[in-house]
């Protein structure tokens, strides 16, 4: 937004048309006080009246440098009335009649440039070059051409060569940092941007500049302090809400962000970005609704995107809401039918419904896309576990393993699945894993005492459930469970109050049933 900003100022600077006819041409008097006229006219905005005497002079002699001259004056009357076309044409006939005439060439590349057709532009902007080698505008204004079309390296260069004719330009140091920033080459960019504030420590544009570069380098507070500079330097730049938003928002400071936003709003409400950043500021303020109302306006100002029916589909699917959820992941995958987070997210809609095999296909469809998406793996692991397909969860839980080595999850559910295939010593290796490298986790340990009981380890299975009641101290289950290794150890004692235990707390029916008839089979008294 920025290197447009600065092309709109530079056609305005362009598009004056100079305040005098070249000393260097002799006119004669009947021509000379056409000329004059046509002047006065051009200058007090009577176009029309200068169109009119320019084409006196023009006829009194077609193909002389004097009717280059009135060519290029009438195309600026013609462009100051809006009339593009005829004033295209006087350019390329002033052109035509002074091929070395700079201002024809300069003129004509700014209609280029209205009508987006850069590279025409820049070939004439290179051929003032060429005459006019001292030109600072046309390195400039090539420049601010290669930067629209990303070629940021070329920009660099036109934008070093205009510092070398100007080097008191905060103007261009400013532009040249942006070339630097769209490059990827941050410490250069900052040294331009700093330079340029040096320079002219009034500019607000440098300051804005850094504060993008400094949100890009996750230093948001040093961000947040050149945002409010630049939005004091420069009341207009009301994109600056917008990018000091995402700063809070980024620093956790979510109502600042809020405040911003819906600043920026104010001033520009049909702007997509920022309802949809205001979106997420919203949620992570947990106001889902108003998150989903933000969504849905950028959804009718930019329809072809998929990213906001996608974090609408994350809401809808988090308020329970799953069909609105499925319809919009589908929505996204009719826009971009490569996108694995939607495909993901619409095959964990499928896992809850219990529509597995649409569930594994959306996963296999994720996996080609993205084949490191480790979530998928999971997931579809779970799928297989079921329906039974134990292998294949082991497999998919295998490759878990393989993109987070570091991480229980993919150990514990690998031995689930042994488990569950009835291979209690592996299971028992990828369990003990799991509680390696997640200790708290009462799961792990319960899951680990349930195979040592299927292993006749009875002490191990009881040690085991101990150590995941003292993590989860309320769960039922896990004192029935301790309840059974203490029968099958004898100590009739701790089984009954373990079953007594589970009674008080909450587990399933089955377990409370069970506990119950222990409690009567052990001679206790029932709940």
């Amino acid at each position: 937004m920025i290197l447009l900003a600065a092309l709109l100022c530079l056609l305005e600077a362009c598009s004056r048309p100079p305040d005098a006819v070249p000393m260097d041409i002799l006119l004669p008097d009947a021509v000379a006080e056409h000329f004059d006229r046509a002047e006065s006219h051009l200058q007090q905005g009577a176009y029309e009246q200068a169109i009119a005497e320019f084409e006196i002079v023009i006829q009194d002699d077609p193909e002389s440098i004097i009717a280059a001259l009135a060519y290029y004056r009438r195309s600026l009357a013609y462009l100051s009335m809006g009339d593009q076309s005829s004033a295209w044409e006087d350019l390329n006939q002033a052109i035509e009649l002074d091929p070395e005439y700079v201002p024809a060439y300069e003129t004509r590349a700014l209609i280029f440039v209205d009508r987006q057709e850069y590279t025409r532009a820049i070939s004439d902007y290179s051929l003032v070059i060429e005459l006019q080698p001292d030109s600072v505008n046309a390195y400039y204004n090539r420049g601010i051409l290669y930067d629209t079309l990303g070629r940021f390296g070329l920009a660099i260069s036109d934008y070093t060569a205009a510092i070398d004719l100007a080097p008191q330009s905060a103007q261009i140091y400013n532009n040249r940092g942006n070339s630097y920033l769209n490059n990827g080459q941050y410490e250069l960019a900052l040294a331009d941007y700093e330079q340029a504030i040096v320079l002219n420590p009034e500019y607000g544009l440098p300051y804005f500049n850094r504060g993008r570069l400094r949100l890009l380098q996750e230093k948001y507070q040093l961000a947040i302090n050149d945002l409010s500079r630049a939005m004091e330097l420069s009341s207009g730049l009301s994109v600056a809400y917008y990018q000091r938003g995402v700063a809070y928002y980024y620093s956790g400071a979510f109502q600042l962000a809020l405040d911003d936003l819906n600043s920026l709003l104010e001033l520009m409400p049909e702007d997509a970005d920022g309802y949809f950043m205001r979106a997420l500021t919203l949620i992570q303020m947990e106001q889902y609704e108003q998150a989903v109302a933000d969504l849905t306006l950028v959804i009718e100002l930019a329809p072809g995107s998929p990213v906001a029916y996608l974090n609408r589909g994350i809401i809808f699917e988090a308020l329970g809401r799953i069909d609105e959820a499925l319809a919009d992941y589908g929505q996204v995958l009719a826009l971009d039918d490569q996108n694995a987070v939607a495909l993901f997210n619409r095959g964990n809609i499928y896992l809850q419904k219990g529509e597995s095999t649409l569930a594994i296909a959306d996963f296999d469809a994720a996996l080609l896309i993205k084949p490191d998406f480790a979530e998928v793996y999971q997931n579809r692991g779970h799928t297989f576990l079921s329906v039974g397909r134990y292998g294949e969860a082991i497999r998919d839980f295998t490759r878990l393993i393989e993109l987070t080595p570091e991480d229980a999850t993919g150990y514990l559910n690998r031995g689930v699945a042994y488990f569950n295939a009835e291979d209690y010593n592996l299971a028992l290796v990828d369990l003990t894993k799991a509680v390696s490298l997640d200790p708290n986790s009462s799961y792990a340990y319960n899951i680990r005492g349930v195979t040592y009981l299927q292993l006749n380890m009875y002490q191990q299975a009881a040690d085991n459930f101990t150590a995941a009641i003292l993590l989860n101290p309320e769960d039922g289950e896990l004192y029935f469970n301790r309840g059974v290794a203490y029968l099958n150890l004898d100590d009739q004692d701790n089984a009954l109050l373990d079953f007594q235990a589970c009674l008080e707390r909450i587990a399933s029916e089955s377990s409370h049933e069970k506990a119950r008839q222990y409690v009567r089979f052990l001679g206790g008294e029932q709940e």
